[in-house]
């Protein structure tokens, strides 16, 4: 199947970040449910989640190839964000979100595993 992102079909496409509190599965689960029917085709989803990985959100989401997580550091003033493939993630759709989001001064980091573990709070430590 042809996905419809990469650096030059991506462009103009649709991004749909969300972060939902509290942080309770079942209610993620829901959320991405109906995002998924309301969403147009080619929409990018990306999951904020920091407790759980978006395979674990993904139950009745229809194309888990265009499902990541992409978790935002704090203070917002640090203007990057952690970037991982739910397993099922279309690799395509990984590397547009790489190229493309540094042209919104937002700097992607790619975590190659799957893990709860995020750069960001290691980066709090070292600041003064």
């Amino acid at each position: 199947m042809r996905r419809p992102w990469g650096p030059r079909r991506g462009v103009g496409r649709r991004l749909a970040c969300r972060g939902v509190g509290p942080e309770k599965l079942e209610i993620k689960i829901a959320t991405w449910d109906q995002i998924d029917q309301a969403a147009q085709p080619g929409t990018i989803f990306a999951t904020n989640s920091s407790s759980y990985p978006s395979r674990l959100m993904a139950e009745n989401v229809h194309d888990k190839s265009r499902l990541c997580n992409m978790h935002f550091y704090m203070p917002p003033d640090i203007n990057a964000v952690d970037l991982m493939s739910d397993g099922q993630t279309d690799r395509g759709l990984l590397d547009t979100l790489l190229a493309v989001l540094p042209e919104f001064g937002v700097y992607p980091f790619e975590a190659r595993k799957d893990h709860r573990l995020h750069l960001q709070p290691h980066l709090g430590r070292h600041q003064a």
